[in-house]
């Protein structure tokens, strides 16, 4: 390729001297090859880095959700064991996350604490208006909760 030299703006390029404003373009255009080449490989190579992140993240995932997995059924089993905390039964209702209707119905009836709850029966809590079904399940969830797992069973 041949350059006119009288375009203007462009620098001066002959043949014979393959020269660019004193530079030589064959070296040049080799240096950019290998400056090429060196990206394209630094790029797969954070590219297959960035794969293996994501597997190792993937696999610290799935672990650590396997550790809870098995938390939750240690507690259980270690709750079960150990029975109820002697702290149970003074543990105030208002410190949990109970539906709004039992709420209400725990405050109309003037029950503040766990202990309190304990010792009514199912039956008593079912005559109270409008506690269910889904009611009565929410206060064993609550009883299950703080180790008081015979309360189900004892007050049917």
């Amino acid at each position: 390729m041949y350059y006119d030299p009288n375009q203007m703006g462009h620098p001066e390029f002959t043949h014979e001297s393959e020269t660019l404003d004193g530079m030589d373009v064959v070296a040049v255009l080799k240096r950019a090859i290998l400056d090429f080449e060196k990206l394209s490989e630094d790029y797969r190579n954070q590219a297959i880095m960035i794969h293996e992140q994501r597997r190792v993240i993937s696999r610290v995932t799935q672990d650590i959700n396997k550790l809870a997995e098995n938390y939750v059924k240690l507690r259980k089993k270690y709750d079960v064991l150990a029975g109820p905390s002697k702290y149970a039964f003074d543990t105030l209702l208002s410190t949990f996350d109970l539906p709004v209707r039992v709420r209400n119905i725990f405050k109309d009836m003037g029950l503040e604490t766990v202990g309190d709850v304990y010792v009514l029966s199912q039956k008593e809590l079912m005559r109270q208006p409008n506690f269910g079904k889904t009611s009565l399940a929410h206060v064993i969830e609550l009883m299950e909760m703080v180790g008081l797992h015979d309360w189900a069973q004892q007050n049917k």
